[in-house]
């Protein structure tokens, strides 16, 4: 389920000021693809928070992601942002090897 607040701040990234049911099922749809994709992009798990305190620069990639697709503009997404999907996946990674390590 997508919460409200996430729902509100990609209208605030999108400048979505409309409230129809259409406009706000397309925006719903938009972060319904996008919460998989950019998961999938800097490796992290299907339940990954991206509204958590500690995930700022992922929340900000997925509103980004979510502003291209808006604007029909998503191929130019990954040329746009590489540097920021390889910092986080190396981020990521890194993370669960030090995780991995200290179960060990």
């Amino acid at each position: 389920m997508i919460s409200e607040s996430l729902i509100e701040e990609v209208k605030r990234k999108c400048y979505i000021t409309d409230t129809n049911e259409i406009t706000i099922a397309r925006l719903k749809d938009i972060i319904k693809d996008a919460l998989p994709t950019v998961r999938r992009m800097i490796g992290v798990s299907d339940d990954f928070d991206f509204e958590d305190e500690d995930n700022k620069e992922e929340l900000k990639l997925l509103k980004n992601y979510c502003w291209y697709d808006w604007n029909d503009s998503i191929h130019e997404f990954n040329d746009s942002y590489l540097s920021d999907i390889n910092s986080l996946h190396h981020k990521h990674e890194v993370d669960q090897y030090v995780s991995e390590e200290e179960t060990i």
